[in-house]
């Protein structure tokens, strides 16, 4: 019979569970919101939870599954599977590993959720004819994973790919909740949008971003996305700017690395083509010529189901 596995993807807003076979086939899947208190023992509840319901709506026996993998918006000691520090939970210094696999009897494998998707591209999604990539995520923060010769590349202790957490603005930066201010995650994010949103109401006239504000006295980011998909001239401009500031940032990151392609996920990459063009121009404006040329820019094709794809391939590779 076909392995089974599991692959949970812990993000800021909610906790994503697919079950899989070891071919890469999702049996089914779940979702469930993430605590976010900073209690660490409802977050392991959650966890627990989110995996029972999908094996009891995927109608299979607990002892099929071979392992877990799981992904954390987090600094993580990826071999011992302790997360450092989780600025979006709340969490530091937690040995996520070992609970689960007491709450679980089960291995499990703990790992970046960015590094994961990107895991999780170059297996089932936009980046399996690539060696070289690096995958970004746009959401409730921004993560980066690094693939080099088909494996993720984690540095010296497993912090390589925090690219959410370089300084861009130098000076009057907004604060991050990595503790220092001007990151590019204050820039470039779910939160960006919704202050670069609520500032440009206060200015306008007219227009969605006008009515919105006077109604909830803040604008989301969901509503700005959905109004740039519909062609709100306004909330386009907004991922414009914010994708000609990550364009920029990720020509420095590619003059170290070279990948091949540039995959863009998350929640905040639905707006599309839009988004992608003026990461583009960003890109081409600071990246050498050699590097542009031969560089990818693209949409990730995983979508929503990198992280879990990505974890569950962890737990793959681990337990055969």
């Amino acid at each position: 019979m076909d392995t089974l596995c599991i692959g949970v993807d812990i993000g800021g807003s909610t906790i994503k569970n697919g079950l899989f076979l070891s071919s890469g086939q999702l049996v089914y899947e779940s979702k469930l919101p993430t605590p976010r208190n900073g209690n660490y023992q409802e977050l392991l509840d959650s966890l627990a939870n989110g995996v029972k319901e999908l094996i009891m709506g995927a109608n299979v026996l607990w002892s099929q599954v071979s392992a877990i993998g799981v992904g954390v918006p987090a600094f993580i000691n990826f071999r011992e599977g302790i997360i450092l520090h989780a600025p979006n939970l709340s969490l530091r210094n937690i040995n996520l590993q070992k609970d689960l696999e007491k709450i679980w009897n089960k291995p499990v494998f703990i790992e970046n959720d960015a590094n994961l998707a990107a895991l999780g591209e170059t297996w089932l999604g936009a980046g399996n004819d690539s060696k070289h990539l690096m995958l970004v995520t746009i959401g409730t923060g921004i993560g980066c994973g690094i693939i080099i010769d088909n494996k993720i590349y984690h540095g010296s202790i497993g912090l390589a790919g925090e690219i959410g957490h370089m300084t861009i603005v130098h000076e009057n930066g907004r604060e991050c909740t990595c503790g220092k201010t001007g990151c590019l995650e204050t820039e470039v994010s779910a939160k960006a949008i919704s202050i670069a949103a609520g500032k440009l109401a206060t200015r306008l006239k007219q227009g969605v971003l006008v009515d919105y504000y006077k109604k909830q006295g803040s604008i989301s980011s969901s509503f700005v996305i959905e109004q740039a998909k519909l062609g709100d001239i306004d909330c386009l401009n907004i991922i414009a700017d914010m994708g000609k500031i990550l364009g920029s940032t990720l020509a420095n990151v590619a003059t170290i690395l070279n990948p091949e392609k540039i995959l863009i996920g998350g929640g905040i990459a639905s707006v599309g083509n839009h988004l992608i063009v003026n990461i583009q121009k960003g890109f081409k404006q600071q990246a050498t010529p050699l590097i542009y040329q031969n560089t990818t820019i693209e949409l990730a094709k995983l979508v929503n189901r990198a992280g879990i794809t990505g974890a569950a391939k962890l737990a793959l590779s681990n337990t055969k």
